[in-house]
């Protein structure tokens, strides 16, 4: 009787061992695509962004996004518009600046006017090209950063840029009137039964594989 109990305890610590071996396997980790747009080069303790100079447009656009002025904002900065015709242009070109105090959050430059994005007003969700510092504070509605992320089945060139402190993506407006149509807004969500909006997802443009032709 001894025996028969010693044997199905060493079957039982088989099943349970091969079930956790199971369950191991089967578990996925969190995607960790954001780390693409990041080497492994640093500079002051921080991972360099890969992607620096860039260009984007939305999967259901097919216009760059593109930095123009606009009277309301008073000579105060552009508004970012998807609406650029041509890729290699001062206007559609943007730069990524690695955050000192967040890793993996980055500020966003407009390469035309050299001003980084930003809310329009603490209480609007429109992005503009017009704060002429960055802002590290992330409970500042003011705040400058943004997190740029993979996208889980849309290819390698594809990315979301979600807005730090309103945790929201951002993406192109198409529902406005004009002059504001098509522009960009922090106010895209991603949930589990409406997925992802596909005027919120990029393909990207790296301006290092850009080559202009006299």
């Amino acid at each position: 009787m001894a025996g028969l109990f010693g044997t199905l305890s060493s079957v039982l610590n088989v099943l349970s061992g091969g079930l956790l071996d199971l369950a191991i396997a089967g578990y996925k980790r969190p995607s960790t695509q954001v780390s693409k747009f990041f080497s492994d080069e640093k500079e002051g303790g921080e991972n360099l962004p890969v992607l620096k100079y860039f260009s984007i447009k939305p999967l259901l656009n097919k216009h760059y996004l593109c930095s123009k002025p606009d009277d309301d904002t008073q000579g105060n900065g552009l508004v970012l518009q998807f609406c650029g015709e041509e890729i290699v242009s001062p206007y559609t070109k943007f730069e990524a600046e690695m955050s000192h105090q967040h890793p993996g959050l980055v500020h966003i430059r407009c390469c035309y006017n050299n001003k980084y994005w930003v809310r329009r007003s603490p209480k609007q969700y429109q992005i503009l090209a017009a704060a002429n510092e960055p802002e590290e504070d992330l409970a500042n509605p003011m705040c400058t950063l943004f997190k740029l992320e993979g996208v889980d089945g849309y290819g390698s060139s594809k990315m979301r840029i979600k807005h730090a402190q309103l945790g929201l993506d951002v993406g192109c407006r198409r529902a406005d009137q004009p002059p504001f149509e098509y522009c960009l807004y922090a106010e895209f969500t991603k949930d589990a039964t409406e997925g992802i909006d596909d005027f919120a997802v990029y393909e990207i443009f790296d301006w290092r594989t850009i080559f202009v032709v006299p």
